[in-house]
């Protein structure tokens, strides 16, 4: 049974050597599988996109980190939940939820997909989407 969920800020640690990358490792390692969001896809492709074009690694690297991404996805050590109008309702019920916490769009996605599919840890390195993951209950693994 997969109960940890990944926010993309903290997936991309495992493709592309950063800070934290090695006890996002240790991490994974130990899972059974990581779920992830059909939406972790888009900003995967995005930040490698990104880095490559500030030059901060290279097409080749970009291109590994994309195929063993897939790779993970076919050999079940991520599994990728779909997103629905649920998420979209869900998402909105938690941004008004939090009032206190400034939550963006995409940050409330990730965390209504984790909710939805009663995820007991939460992956991030992002403070807002941490603060929001706690104050709803989950135990968080905080890569910031």
């Amino acid at each position: 049974m997969i109960t940890l969920f990944s926010d993309t800020s903290v997936l991309i640690k495992w493709y592309i050597a950063e800070n934290h990358s090695e006890a996002v490792d240790k991490l994974f390692v130990a899972q059974s599988g990581i779920a992830i969001s059909r939406l972790a896809g888009v900003e995967f492709c995005s930040a490698l996109s990104r880095r490559r074009r500030n030059k901060q690694i290279s097409k080749q690297l970009e291109k590994a980190a994309l195929a063993l991404f897939y790779t993970h996805q076919s050999n079940g050590s991520l599994y990728v939940l779909p997103l629905s109008d649920n998420h979209c309702a869900e998402a909105e019920r938690l941004m008004q939820s939090l009032p206190r916490i400034p939550l963006r769009a995409l940050d409330a996605l990730q965390l209504a997909a984790a909710s939805l599919m009663e995820a007991k840890e939460f992956a991030s390195a992002d403070r807002i989407q941490i603060a929001a993951a706690k104050a709803i209950g989950l135990k968080v693994h905080d890569f910031s």
